[in-house]
């Protein structure tokens, strides 16, 4: 079976030296790239790949702040609706009891003038008693009587 060297030539193992390349001699001074046996293409296409792969987790990172985001908003929504509703039953009630105050100041207008009514009846009838009473204590001056003939 025949033996090959690094440089794909056949060795011919007769000879006592068999020709092997020197690996000091083989190293240049010049910097190898490290994927000198890698296409081109290959090289892009690997490239382009990472770079879409970052893309697509950056994109999932912002759908997901987006998607927490909407979830916020929608509870806030949602906590803004409820205050709505509070603020109509708020004024809901705000106008019932406008009407209950404006109810209660017509009752009282109506008291107040049911009560100077009243006292304006009273007085008449103390007055009236007063007028009553002062005849009453004025004697009834006594009807004249008819003189009496007189006697001698």
């Amino acid at each position: 079976m025949p033996v090959f060297d690094e440089n794909g030539r056949q060795i011919n193992l007769d000879d006592d030296f068999p020709m092997l390349r020197d690996p000091d001699a083989s190293k240049s001074h010049k910097p190898r790239f490290p994927f000198t046996g890698i296409p081109l293409t290959t090289i892009i296409s690997i490239g382009a790949i990472v770079i879409l792969i970052a893309l697509v987790v950056l994109l999932a990172i912002k759908v997901n702040s987006l998607n927490q985001e909407v979830v916020e908003l929608s509870k806030t929504r949602q906590q803004l609706t409820a205050a709505q509703d509070k603020l109509a039953d708020t004024n809901a009630e705000k106008e019932r009891l406008k009407a209950q105050l404006s109810q209660a100041k017509s009752d009282l207008q109506t008291a107040r003038a049911e009560k100077d009514e009243a006292k304006a009846d009273l007085e008449k009838m103390h007055t009236a008693a007063q007028a009553a009473a002062k005849k009453k204590q004025t004697p009834p001056t006594p009807a004249k009587k008819p003189a009496a003939p007189k006697k001698n």
